[in-house]
């Protein structure tokens, strides 16, 4: 039976050119930490998610997230060089035979995201002007040198002129782990014929799905959303080459890996991005005309470190009205807005011992403000700020990756037998009910395993039109044969939005 297990070079070649596109990661990458605060927010995400029994369910992987999935290192070489490099107790190295766990392939998806250096210039994405990193937000001469020092380093350039905003880079052809690479894994682990591809091809998607979690994650932090480049080349370390974001080297030394919060939103924002996102698609979450976005939430919610308020001359005996004109001219973007005096009142002695600071309606540190001897107002973001801003961004960033997971996975077929002595078995062997989102125009399909795993075709075929019910569908279901130990169903098309979508239906027989 070895045989019949081969891996056809056309999955091989189609794994190794969405998996292996990175080959030397980066001591520092602009985004959150990729060896602690990304993974984490991913792995927790998954875990309020649905795809645990997603997997289970509809997809017939018994395990769901602890399913062992297996990429044999001789098919992917330059992923387990990339693998080499990386420390095992991190939890998502794969062991000598190349098995791992599905939920840490979908780690590793939000680990690699970075990788080359070059790739994370197209995480950034401004909801107010429309575009990603521009020249103009990388900073000062000594914040370039040290981009210049860091590229030599690594050998490659951190930032060149193919840039684009991250809601271009998302399915972008450039991108090895965009959402077009996703959709062409994922129907792979459900149709491929013998199951070490589907189990190669499911992890492919889920490093694919981490990959895109990345993207959207790095909407959570100020400074991809605001124009920001030049926070991520501060130095935060003793080491010359330790420059980054300190906000976000902040949010790896007090919530590492496995203490990121649970997903947590305190309004209808998240649940408005979904239901835009059943009826406009996937880039709802990341932005739209409602400011429901993580990035519109995100950018007119908090400041970044070279985003506060310019420094401006305030005096005690100021009327409001020039104080209010002074600090709104002070504004680097419109929002957040510091509110107007007197309902918003300046602390003059809190600000000239240093620690005056700005709240948001829920109380939380927006900033900090000191006042000169010589009534100049400065600001800043120390780190019992940020470590307040964490506590809210966090927990904020994981529930919209929790619902781009549900979203991803939001196809699904319920499946049952049909009862012989009931009237409806004379309309076929099966019935079946969409579970997730309604489907549109697409092609359905109908496979069988054997006792090997092995998964044929058990009828032609259909191309259905927009609205077509599923029953349609069941009744020209033949029996499978007597050796069949699981009918799958498989439609790839589109929702009934039109947006990509692949539903899956798993019955043990």
């Amino acid at each position: 039976m070895t045989a019949r297990f081969a891996t056809p070079a056309r999955g091989r070649l189609a794994l190794v050119a969405l998996v292996v596109a990175w080959l030397s990661a980066p001591t520092d990458a602009p985004a959150w930490e990729p060896e602690t605060t990304h993974p984490g927010l991913t792995e927790r995400a998954a875990l309020h998610s649905e795809l645990h029994r997603h997997l289970r369910d509809y997809v017939g992987v018994p395990r769901g997230l602890y399913e062992a999935l297996i990429v044999p290192p001789d098919d992917a070489p330059e992923l387990f060089k990339t693998f080499s490099a990386m420390n095992p107790t991190h939890g998502y190295v794969p062991d000598t035979r190349g098995q791992m766990r599905a939920l840490r392939w979908l780690s590793v998806g939000s680990v690699v995201a970075d990788i080359p250096a070059a790739h994370a210039q197209q995480h950034f994405y401004d909801p107010l002007t429309k575009v990603g990193l521009v020249n103009e937000s990388r900073g000062s001469w000594l914040k370039r040198s040290r981009q210049f020092v860091e590229s030599v380093t690594l050998g490659t350039a951190l930032f060149t002129d193919n840039r684009m905003p991250a809601t271009e880079w998302l399915d972008h052809v450039d991108n090895p782990l965009s959402l077009n690479g996703f959709w062409d894994q994922y129907q792979r682990a459900l149709t491929s014929p013998n199951p070490g591809e589907r189990s190669r091809a499911l992890a492919g998607a889920l490093v694919a799905a981490g990959g895109i979690l990345h993207l959207l994650q790095d909407m959570g932090s100020p400074s991809h959303v605001r124009g920001d480049a030049a926070a991520h080349f501060d130095p935060i370390g003793n080491s010359s080459r330790d420059v980054g974001s300190r906000f976000e080297r902040l949010a790896a030394l007090v919530y590492g890996r496995l203490g990121i919060p649970a997903p947590a939103v305190s309004d209808d924002a998240l649940r408005d991005a979904r239901e835009r996102a059943e009826a406009d698609g996937i880039l709802q979450f990341f932005t739209n005309d409602n400011h429901t976005g993580l990035a519109d939430r995100t950018s007119e919610r908090w400041f970044s470190a070279y985003t506060l308020p310019k420094s401006a001359n305030i005096y005690a005996g100021m009327r409001a009205e020039a104080i209010n004109a002074t600090l709104a001219a002070s504004l680097a973007r419109p929002l957040p807005a510091i509110p107007s005096v007197p309902a918003w009142g300046i602390d003059f002695d809190a600000a000239r011992r240093g620690r005056g600071r700005l709240e948001n309606t829920d109380g939380v540190c927006m900033a900090n403000y000191q006042l000169s001897d010589n009534s100049r107002l400065s600001w800043r973001l120390d780190d019992p700020c940020v470590n307040e801003q964490l506590a809210a961004i966090l927990p904020e960033v994981t529930a919209y990756s929790s619902e781009l997971i549900n979203w991803l996975f939001r196809g699904r077929f319920d499946l049952a037998p049909t009862d012989p002595n009931s009237a409806a078995s004379a309309q076929g062997r099966f019935t079946g009910t969409i579970a997730g989102t309604g489907i549109g125009a697409g092609t359905l399909a109908v496979y069988w395993d054997d006792e090997y795993g092995v998964r044929q075709p058990m009828a032609a075929p259909v191309e259905l039109p927009k609205g077509a019910p599923v029953g349609t569908v069941m009744a020209h279901i033949p029996s499978p044969p007597e050796n069949a130990t699981a009918v799958v169903l498989v439609f790839v098309g589109k929702d009934r939005s039109g947006h990509p979508l692949i539903s899956v239906g798993h019955l043990g027989l």
